[in-house]
């Protein structure tokens, strides 16, 4: 029986246009964080790249 509700909240949740405009919301906002966060990982590794060779002409 519990199936049965849960299965139709469900349905009409999915046919409901606002919940489709908010998944697609959520998606286009997580693939934003995934690339922002990829370019600020990139850009952190040649900034450590670039201080560690400092470093060593320092040292040498």
């Amino acid at each position: 029986m519990i199936r049965h509700i849960i299965r139709k909240e469900f349905m009409d949740m999915v046919r409901d246009g606002r919940f489709r405009w908010c998944a697609a919301l959520v998606g286009v906002l997580l693939l934003v964080s995934l690339g922002t966060g990829w370019v600020q990982a990139r850009n952190a590794q040649k900034e450590l790249t670039a201080a560690q060779a400092t470093a060593r002409d320092h040292w040498e």
